[in-house]
């Protein structure tokens, strides 16, 4: 059976506006797919969260595979790079302006950054449910003003 794949081949030769203009495509076609899989990941959360938690410390390793991906080196764990985004983006957008309220402009970059910094700063509380961890780092990065 034939695999799918996204492959794209950039032109050899071709002049810089070219390659720019290729890169650019993988460039989107790389955000669309991410897009994709944010919806995906979402959606099984809502579905079945109970079959799909996890702990702090898969959320570390996940969140380590994406620091890898982003930084483009050699052999990075794409899926586990997904999860990360995925599952650190859908819980902050179903506890927004409930448990943690981001001021404008606050990018989901930033969220999992965050997320990873707290992770990596709170090592003892790597046996919670990962998604306290991700809605206690976002609440006190960006906590919901006094009512």
């Amino acid at each position: 059976m034939p695999s799918k794949c996204l492959c794209l081949a950039l032109p050899v030769g071709r002049s810089s506006a070219t390659t720019i203009q290729a890169r650019s495509s993988a460039t989107t076609a790389i955000k669309q797919l991410r897009d994709k899989m944010k919806k995906l990941l979402i959606y099984m959360l809502l579905v079945a969260s109970p079959a799909f938690a996890f702990d702090g410390s898969r959320l570390k390793e996940y969140m380590l595979a994406n620091e890898a991906v982003t930084a483009r080196k050699p052999r990075a764990d794409a899926y586990g790079a997904g999860v990360a985004v995925g599952y650190v983006t859908g819980v902050a957008d179903a506890r927004r302006g409930e448990f943690w309220c981001p001021r404008p402009g606050v990018t989901y970059g930033q969220t999992m950054d965050v997320v990873a910094k707290y992770l990596r700063d709170h090592p003892e509380r790597l046996d919670s449910n990962a998604d306290d961890l991700v809605v206690t780092a976002l609440h006190y990065a960006f906590p919901c003003p006094k009512k």
